[in-house]
């Protein structure tokens, strides 16, 4: 088996996500939550950007500042959890992970992060 398939499966294991335990979303409208919106899709991008630079501090720094984990980059479909576990970050899938990232989300092509690690030769 993969070690950072096991690694996730440990932390799963750990970690269940438990839906009532995270952060409501607000539904808004007018100007302001126009720029709040728009603040918050600015946060996303700049995760998916820190997870494929594989930069850890700062991929902690935008969780801290309220990142969505669970985002999607548009094209592809990737998250931050696959660009990191590609990268075989231990760190930074742990922090995702606790964070609330969806350990089996699908790209466009079906791919989850465990697909994305294998592809990358993240094995041991």
């Amino acid at each position: 088996l993969n070690c950072l398939a096991i690694h996730i499966e440990l932390l799963k294991k750990k970690y269940i996500l438990r839906m009532s335990n995270l952060p409501e979303k607000k539904l808004k409208v007018g100007d302001e939550d126009e720029i709040e919106a728009a603040e918050q899709q600015k946060l996303d991008q700049e995760l998916l950007d820190a997870a494929l630079a594989n930069e850890t501090d700062k991929i902690l720094d935008l969780i801290s500042r309220g990142a969505d984990v669970t985002h999607q980059e548009e094209e592809k479909g990737a998250s931050a959890l696959m660009s990191v576990a590609a990268h075989g970050n231990v760190k930074a899938i742990s922090a995702l992970l606790k964070a609330g990232a969806v350990w089996n989300a699908l790209d466009r092509q079906h791919k989850c992060a465990g697909d994305y690690a294998t592809d990358a030769g993240q094995q041991v």
